[in-house]
């Protein structure tokens, strides 16, 4: 019943902890996991969760959620003891233990009391020696439970020995008693924390995340249901302002109870868009924590999503532009700390998954209110301070004794420490005007414009104006025009801009005398040529001249730099790059030049530097093949850097090991093998946009490509209709087929899904027991799609059964409650874990949460995107036994040869992606012909039989449907290390690829 009375006191607590279990909603699977490894006797537990989502709130509820008839619980906050002694933690604790019993086992006070400060001091063991077995006498056969609170507030302590340190010293005490264990919360991820997992090992951790919407909802609406009447519309608004962060949500209901009292106790969803500001305002606290706590790389990122987003919903965009690509139109180059910055504010919940979206849009809305993201740029320049304050010292002395050269030459060491340090940026541009470099000084205030406008315009426009009549001069109009033009941009009533344009006009106008013809051509084609091909080498990072008209293929971002189309056959390195840059880029710059010897030298001094980087030995070889005079042979690779460099340079590095050994063996006929390197994401729309390109470059010869089956979908339809041979080396999907059947230009490497899956079905169904299983998959994925379709209907044919699919992508998929309901419910003994790429991560956790919840609990068995690094680092023991079908193994017997030549390359293992690429280049290489078109290859190719010897170990040829003739293997999870599986139940195991 609905009241309304105006005293009625507002139910929604903002910051506070929450211990009444009835203000308390969701956390159920959490809870859940709690006890299932409590149940387990798991002594260590962590949760991890960033500031104000309710760590303290779950820690003060678990004696109310988790069954308390083993367990006895003890909450201790370790808020404020990093500075005080060690023995005064124990103190306090064994206080707080005390406190604890006296009041619920009803003791008088002196029965049970803490060790004193003075003997703790004398003697921590006592601790354990004397006070812990009177806790545990009292318990019977409870078990005690530690709940630690800001664990993590320690791991910047500096004790005074090893062993006094309070971590391994909590670490011993749990060890040495089986009744004592630890549930602790802190509020990073513990890959910045690696004293606590070295101390602690790898014990299971759950991450706190935001509400689902059902528990959201219900936070909403039950504290005040007998109050206020919430319109379903005002509840779906309040969820998606708060994306199911407790507090905001706390916070929004909190202001709107406020308004209710004045509007009939009810809330409708024109009141929640009214109250946003007020509800910032009452989370200030929270939101300046928040931002407290973000190092200043962090602060400008987030900074630059927020702005990036808020530019795509005005312009009506479904993607916001990259926050390091949104950057650059602030004149900012991207570093490390900003890059490693950009995967922190994702990794702790900050921004979503695509790093372009604010996770809670009400911090989106303070973050545009009260910080501006150019005075946050601004303080990037105390970054690596300890090395650029004295030597931007040492220049502004030099700069104000008059020795501007020596002042501009520190100014640009200072920038090569810290290309975003705009304070010497400025003064840098300051100087290149006052000796009289306009074009160095244009490109400097280029971007410093952009963070400091105020204090560089008047520079700029000098610059601009200077620059603009020496290229007068030079009869370079067109140039010079654009430099008029953009002081217009900035000040559009400058007399001096207007006059310059119309004179420019009035000499292009007038014709050229036939005697000053040809030094005035050839001064003009010089001219356009240096417009044309200018860097910037300011600071190592190459910047195209603001004034030049872009190269055909790119286009200009915020008017400053020339982005090229993703693609490069070594005009420009398409991987980001800190290390070695200034090598890189004078082998690109060769390389634009035309200069391929060059360009040739200094790609494979980079190489040398880099030697497990392919695009380098790409380009080496692409600049060797020009070198030579005759046309070479062009095919292009299409790889994801955009989604995982890794997986492209793993790619890269199979066409490179070929191409190389092509080339230096002389080519065919004298012509080398070149490579045209494009880079679309694995996103179906840029994959069919990439393919379009590269049909229209009637140099190219055929595709390698694309990785994903989604993407590789999207680009077959183009290639189709071009008859441009695509070998894909990654893509398994067997949806992906040709439009014509008599004239298939699709081809694969790799086996496809129906191979893997018949292989991955034999082998579970031969194993005793394994005749029913569950399998994960995503549902908007075409090559987990089919995979779970081939597998099941070959299960099933051998007499198997598939109890139920399970969806990856399923928003509110409970990992834990799936395990638990397939083991217990199902009784299956086997999971079938088919992730795309993108949902690997949840996969992992599927397996943590087996070995969690059961000893010996679900077997498991995957596709290939299982198989790697990844998910022997994340899932450690827990993924120990997961059987993997891939379709290349360095271990297998035909392997071994073309893998240990790989290694020794590329200093180190090589994965089946690298092979099969190979593979797929290798095919290419030997289709070729002296008058090779498009059509021969693709004829070529159908032909094609290879031997082991040619490829990575197996013999290559295709069926009439473009499928490679082989089967692939199995590998198995032992002791953290995949190992090759052979299996003589299996037909061809051994003896597969």
């Amino acid at each position: 019943m609905v009241t309304n009375s105006s005293n009625h006191p507002n139910p929604y607590e903002i910051g506070k902890i929450i211990d009444d279990p009835d203000k308390f909603f969701g956390r159920e699977s959490l809870f859940q996991f709690i006890e299932d490894n409590l149940r387990q006797r798991v002594k260590v537990i962590l949760l991890h969760g960033q500031r104000r989502i309710g760590k303290s709130s779950i820690l003060a509820q678990i004696p109310n959620k988790v069954a308390t008839d083993q367990f006895y619980f003890v909450n201790f906050d370790l808020q404020g003891y990093i500075h005080k002694p060690f023995s005064n933690i124990i103190y306090n604790l064994a206080q707080e233990i005390c406190d604890h019993l006296v009041d619920d086992f009803d003791l008088g006070q002196d029965y049970l009391t803490p060790p004193s400060k003075q003997d703790l001091n004398n003697d921590i063991n006592i601790f354990f020696d004397k006070f812990l077995p009177k806790v545990f006498w009292l318990l019977k056969s409870k078990n005690l439970v530690f709940l630690l609170d800001e664990f993590d507030v320690l791991t910047n302590q500096k004790p005074r020995s090893e062993e006094r340190n309070f971590f391994p010293y909590l670490a011993n005490l749990i060890k040495r008693h089986h009744q004592l264990f630890m549930i602790a919360v802190v509020g990073r991820n513990l890959v910045d924390v690696p004293i606590i997992v070295r101390v602690f090992g790898s014990p299971p951790y759950h991450e706190i995340g935001f509400l689902n919407k059902l528990s959201a909802q219900r936070l909403i609406t039950k504290p005040a249901k007998d109050v206020v009447t919430y319109e379903p519309h005002a509840v779906t608004k309040i969820y998606n302002l708060s994306a199911g962060h407790p507090y905001f949500t706390q916070v929004l209901c909190f202001t709107l109870f406020l308004r209710a009292r004045e509007n009939q106790w009810k809330i409708y969803s024109r009141d929640v868009e009214l109250i946003v500001k007020q509800a910032i305002e009452k989370a200030e606290a929270g939101l300046a924590g928040l931002w407290e706590s973000l190092p200043i790389p962090e602060r400008v990122v987030f900074l630059a999503v927020a702005e990036a987003q808020q530019r795509a919903i005005s312009q009506h965009q479904l993607l916001p532009e990259h926050p390091l690509s949104f950057l650059e139109g602030y004149g900012v180059i991207q570093t490390n700390p900003l890059y490693q910055a950009t995967k922190r504010l994702k990794d702790y919940g900050f921004v979503d998954d695509t790093e372009r979206r604010v996770k809670v849009p009400l911090v989106r809305h303070w973050l545009l209110q009260h910080h501006s993201l150019r005075q946050e740029i601004l303080k990037l320049k105390t970054l690596d301070q300890d090395q650029t304050d004295p030597i931007y010292q040492l220049a502004t002395r030099q700069y104000q004794q008059r020795q501007i050269h020596k002042a501009l030459v520190l100014y640009e060491e200072v920038l090569q420490i810290n290309p975003n340090h705009f304070r010497a940026l400025l003064a840098l541009a300051e100087g290149y005007l006052q000796v009289n470099d306009y074009r160095k000084a244009v490109e400097v205030y280029t971007r410093v414009y952009q963070v400091k406008p105020v204090q560089s315009k008047e520079g700029f426009l000098r610059s601009l104006l200077k620059y603009g009549d020496q290229l007068i001069d030079q009869q370079a109009f067109r140039t010079a025009k654009n430099a008029f033009q953009q002081v217009l941009k900035i000040e559009p009533d400058n007399k001096s801009a207007q006059q310059k344009l119309k004179h420019i006009e009035d000499l292009s106008n007038t014709p050229i005398t036939p005697v000053d013809n040809t030094s005035n051509l050839t001064r003009l084609g010089i001219a356009k040529l240096a417009a044309g091909l200018a860097i910037i080498s300011l600071v190592g990072v190459g910047l195209y001249n603001v004034l030049t008209p872009c190269p055909t293929g790119a286009q200009k971002v915020f008017g400053i730099r020339c982005i090229a189309t993703p693609i490069s056959r070594g005009e420009r390195s398409l991987f980001p790059r800190i290390d070695n840059k200034e090598e890189i880029d004078l082998a690109t710059e060769g390389f634009r030049n035309a200069n391929y010897a060059e360009a040739a030298q200094s790609f494979d001094q980079a190489w040398q530097v880099n030697p497990n980087d392919p695009e380098l030995l790409i380009y080496y070889n692409n600049a060797r093949a020009r070198k030579q005079g005759f046309l070479p042979f062009t095919i292009a690779v299409v790889v994801p850097i955009d989604q995982s460099e890794s997986t492209a340079k793993e790619i890269l590095r199979g066409v490179a090991q070929a191409q190389h050994e092509f080339n230096d063996l002389g080519g065919l006929n004298g012509r080398f093998l070149e490579i045209a390197i494009a880079n679309d994401g694995n996103k179906p729309a840029k994959a069919k946009e990439i393919a379009q390109a590269l049909v229209k470059d009637n140099s190219i010869l055929g595709i390698i490509g694309h990785d994903s089956s989604d993407a590789s979908k999207a680009a077959l339809p183009v290639y189709d209709r071009a008859g441009l041979a695509m070998i894909s080396s990654t893509s398994s999907s067997n949806y992906l087929t040709s439009l014509d059947k008599n004239n298939n230009v699709f081809f694969r490497t790799v086996p496809s899904n129906l191979s893997s899956a018949r292989k991955l079905a034999q082998h579970v169904r031969n194993k005793p027991g394994l005749d029913k299983v569950v399998i994960f998959y995503d549902d908007d994925s075409v090559y987990s799609k089919d995979l779970k379709e081939k597998f099941e209907t070959h299960f099933e044919q051998l007499g198997g059964k598939v109890v139920r699919e399970i969806k990856l992508n399923d928003p509110n998929l409970n990992i834990t409650q799936e395990v638990k309901n397939s083991f217990s419910q199902d009784q299956v003994k086997a999971a079938m874990l088919f992730p795309r790429v993108e949902s690997v991560n949840t996969a992992i956790n599927i397996a943590k949460a087996n070995a969690n919840l059961y000893q010996q609990g679900l077997r498991l068995f995957s596709a290939s995107t299982l198989y790697e690094n990844k998910t022997l680092t994340r899932g450690g023991k827990r993924v120990e036994g997961l059987t993997t079908v891939v379709p290349w193994f360095r271990e297998a017997p035909k392997a071994i040869t073309f893998s240990q030549a790989a290694k020794k390359r590329w200093r180190g293992d090589v994965s089946w992606v690298t092979a099969t690429s190979f593979d797929a280049t290798q095919a290419f290489i030997h289709a070729f012909f002296k008058d090779a078109s498009r059509e021969i290859v693709l004829d070529r190719l159908r032909n094609i039989h290879l031997f082991q010897t040619d490829t990575s170990g197996f013999p290559l040829q295709f069926t009439d449907q473009g499928e490679r003739e082989s089967q692939p293997v199995l590998v198995q999870v032992v002791n953290g290390k995949f190992k090759f599986v052979s299996d003589q139940d299996q037909e061809g195991v051994e003896k597969s690829p």
